[in-house]
């Protein structure tokens, strides 16, 4: 688990800024590409004429920097540049530069008629180098969280076995209490088994004495009884 959370810390931040940055700068671009448009379309407008002659104001116009080092074009519909913000030699040493890229295009009139486009290229190493600086950043808080987890894992493991030590402990001890009142309830069991046997023996000695004694009164009677048989002047007075 610590380590699934460090790798989401390690990645998604430095992915969000990226897609974040990425996104602004795009905006950004797009509208720097759209005022440098609307810059152009009204010089064209006010010298529809000779224009295209007036390099040097072109390119004023596209060396308007905002933010990060930026390559303008000026593009006419037939895919040829008319002028850029940066000489011949830097221009093409920009383009070399720049590699990876992002770019911005907003079109160009004469009036209400499509003249040309605009082209501002910038490119991504500004947003690579932030976003590997975040990811340095992003791999020590991962590596901090990936501590800090895994210490408090073991340490409710540790709390966790602890209490199962404990819980065993409890149920050792119920254990041996169960096994002592067996054991008396056992010992009793047994002296109430040994009273049943003893009031059973007394009961048997009882009727035994009792069919004796009875055995005696009825041998008695008879005596009696043949006696008085015998010599009736015994029950004279």
């Amino acid at each position: 688990m610590a380590a699934v959370i460090s790798m989401l810390v390690l990645i998604a931040i430095p992915a969000i800024f990226f897609a974040t940055t990425y996104k602004y700068e795009t905006l950004r671009i797009n509208s720097s590409a759209r005022i440098r448009a609307d810059m152009l379309s009204t010089f064209i407008y006010k010298h529809p004429d000779f224009w295209k002659f007036n390099v040097p104001r072109l390119e004023e116009i596209l060396q308007h920097q905002t933010g990060n080092p930026q390559l303008s074009l000026l593009i006419d519909l037939n895919d040829k540049t008319i002028a850029s913000s940066q000489p011949a030699p830097e221009n093409e040493e920009m383009q070399t530069s720049l590699g990876l890229h992002m770019e911005g295009i907003a079109t160009v009139f004469e009036g209400r008629v499509h003249v040309g486009s605009v082209h501002v290229v910038q490119s991504l190493s500004p947003i690579v180098v932030s976003t590997s600086w975040v990811g340095f950043f992003s791999l020590f808080l991962a590596g901090a969280i990936f501590a800090i987890l895994k210490t408090l894992s073991l340490r409710a493991l540790q709390d966790r076995i602890t209490q199962m030590q404990e819980t065993e402990q409890t149920l050792e001890t119920q254990v041996v209490e169960l096994e002592e009142t067996h054991r008396k309830l056992k010992l009793q069991g047994e002296t109430v088994t040994r009273m049943a046997d003893d009031l059973r023996e007394a009961h048997d000695d009882l009727e035994q004495r009792v069919h004796e004694r009875t055995l005696e009164l009825e041998n008695a009677r008879d005596e009696a009884n043949a006696a008085i048989y015998l010599n009736p002047t015994l029950l004279r007075p």
